[in-house]
């Protein structure tokens, strides 16, 4: 119900959210997203109203509107997920979303990117080793064993802290790790994704949008014609 209205009431956000499967489970408290699917858990629906549950779909929209599942490089799961619910958040409060009381929300990060913030609130801790991290032909891995929750594959995986929704690594359909290659490809196809959205709905021409620096930014051409020329 909440997707659906959040289809009728926010276009650019539902058509996206459309786009990715929902998914019952109890891996995760909350809410969740690998740029494939919105994994939910029926607790936490249940204890919570429309409003928010729509506001919640918005941030996991949101997750994949920046790509925050192919992006995460080497840093710690656990704190790029604080770092870009915080960088979403003041987004979506701008926009005018109902989001649940204890969510990570600091109108402070308005307009800051999930690289700037993570680099602000943890430039003094360690990066976890290299090993296992996307891209590397390996499993996607990151944060403390200690503090997260393993998929079916035994896979580590970032813990929601209190931002009512988590950002997973984007991985391929058989649940092996990305290539710099298939890394692009899905940056590619969202990039389509996002703009065919922004066009159904208009978002693209509303001045008074928080998303349209970053609709105006992925419009760019991605290739210089004086260069090609």
């Amino acid at each position: 119900k909440a997707r659906t209205q959040l289809l009728l009431d926010n276009p650019f956000f539902g058509n996206i959210a459309m786009r990715l499967d929902l998914v019952e489970t109890d891996q995760f408290d909350t809410m969740a997203t690998d740029g494939k699917s919105i994994m939910f858990n029926p607790a936490f629906v249940n204890a919570h109203s429309n409003a928010h549950l729509k506001g919640v779909v918005a941030h996991e929209v949101c997750h994949v509107i920046f790509k925050h599942h192919l992006r995460r490089g080497q840093r710690d799961q656990n704190n790029w997920n604080v770092a870009a619910d915080y960088a979403i958040n003041s987004l979506l409060v701008d926009a005018g979303f109902s989001l649940p009381e204890d969510g990570l929300i600091d109108l402070a990060w308005r307009g800051q990117s999930a690289e700037d913030i993570y680099g602000s609130l943890f430039k003094d801790q360690p990066e976890p080793p290299a090993a296992g991290q996307q891209g590397d032909g390996e499993s996607p891995k990151g944060g403390d064993a200690g503090d997260a929750q393993g998929d079916a594959q035994g896979n580590a995986q970032p813990v929601d802290m209190q931002g009512h929704g988590v950002v997973i690594d984007g991985t391929n359909d058989d649940g092996s790790a990305l290539s710099a290659a298939d890394v692009q490809e899905q940056d590619d196809q969202w990039t389509e994704v996002v703009l065919s959205a922004a066009m159904i709905s208009g978002e693209a021409g509303k001045e008074d949008s928080p998303f349209k620096q970053h609709i105006d930014i992925l419009r760019r051409p991605q290739v210089d014609w004086r260069s090609v020329l």
